[in-house]
């Protein structure tokens, strides 16, 4: 089984999924798997998720997670949606050097719940996990 981890940035993706990598699960990054596949559209890189995918299904990966915030995007078993609970997260994400545009654009993208939206028109089985005030151990074992 293919699992899609992914939430917006700054959700915890990471640290849950250095910790699933510790039980032994095998752990994809789409940043890794876009290398050779971003495209540059107006001054910005842009991932070709078709690219990704196609390199992602020729990898055949088994009982691993696909890491990122496009991979519900990816040919997935399952999604897990990390979420947190919406109190100005944009000033957690400034905070780790993302301007305030882009810290303002995924507020918006927590706000109106796109993750989870988009996830359900691509995969039956989409799951949200409640990250607020957990520690990665515990937002993993759920």
């Amino acid at each position: 089984m293919l699992i899609a981890l992914t939430g917006v940035p700054g959700v915890g993706k990471s640290g849950v999924s250095e910790e699933l990598k510790q039980r032994g699960y095998n752990i994809i990054t789409v940043e890794n798997l876009a290398e050779g596949s971003l495209i540059t559209e107006d001054g910005s890189k842009v991932v070709d998720v078709i690219k990704v995918d196609k390199k992602l299904k020729k990898m055949k990966v088994e009982n691993g997670f696909v890491v990122g915030h496009l991979a519900h995007w990816l040919s997935v078993d399952m999604v897990i949606v990390l979420r947190r609970a919406w109190v100005r997260p944009e000033h957690r994400l400034e905070a780790r050097g993302y301007s305030r545009k882009k810290a303002s654009e995924n507020d918006n993208v927590e706000s109106i719940d796109l993750i989870t939206t988009e996830a359900l028109e691509r995969c039956n089985r989409v799951y949200e996990i409640d990250c607020s005030y957990k520690s990665v151990k515990k937002i993993t074992d759920e």
